[in-house]
């Protein structure tokens, strides 16, 4: 019987970590069985929602918020990319920008908030150049909720009003973003981007099926003010 110490890498398939996964070098008193196989974002919710994993690749802004939600993680300062984050700035030639700090007041276009990539660009540019994050206006292309308001209100047209159709509803939507994140943590054989597709779709034919051209009996208090003398 072995007495090494059993742990799981989950990581992504990268250069630098394939000695481990092959077997050519092994850790002294460990024995390490290492994932590469999986995506990031199921990586990272198989962590941070189930702590499958003894060590995980993780996002640094996913990490933060586990921590802040008492998830017991501890970071280690082992970059896997390895990526000169510098790379990936583009600057506008016609819009006159000659240093970061010629930046403050403009505005800089990204996806959104939360990718590690961005949270690295923003600390930098405010470490080593002088570009403060809150002297910029970050115009992002989509929102961290990432399309869950779109279905938040078709939960209201679902309800129709009446709340327990809004909790079956809420079931109903939680369900499927639940399977959606389900099927990618148990390796299912369907693309990534279909899988995201399926909140979406269960909205889209909710919406189909009870928007229309129904009116909604909306409770008449809908938007009055209310005082504690009432």
């Amino acid at each position: 019987m072995s007495d090494k110490l059993k742990l799981t890498l989950a990581c992504g398939d990268y250069e630098i970590v394939r000695a481990l996964r092959d077997g050519t070098v092994r850790p002294d008193g460990i024995d390490l069985t290492v994932l590469t196989a999986m995506g990031s974002r199921e990586r990272h919710w198989r962590m941070a929602r189930r702590l499958e994993f003894d060590i995980c690749e993780l996002n640094v802004g996913a990490h933060f918020m586990a921590y802040d939600q008492g998830v017991p993680l501890a970071g280690l300062p082992i970059y896997l990319h390895r990526r000169f984050r510098h790379g990936f700035l583009f600057v506008n030639a016609a819009a006159g920008i000659r240093a970061p700090r010629d930046l403050i007041g403009k505005t800089i276009g990204a996806t959104n908030f939360q990718p590690a990539a961005n949270i690295w660009m923003r600390g930098i540019l405010e470490q080593y150049y002088g570009l403060p994050h809150r002297q910029v206006t970050w115009l992002v292309e989509r929102s961290e909720l990432a399309g869950r308001g779109f279905i938040a209100i078709a939960l209201v047209i679902f309800s129709k009003w009446h709340p327990l159709r809004a909790i079956v509803g809420a079931l109903l939507f939680g369900g499927a973003e639940a399977l959606q994140l389900q099927l990618q943590a148990r390796g299912a054989e369907i693309s990534p981007l279909l899988l995201d597709m399926v909140p979406y779709v269960l909205t889209l034919l909710v919406l189909l099926a009870w928007g229309g051209a129904r009116r909604l009996a909306a409770p008449a208090s809908l938007g009055r003010t209310f005082y504690g003398s009432e």
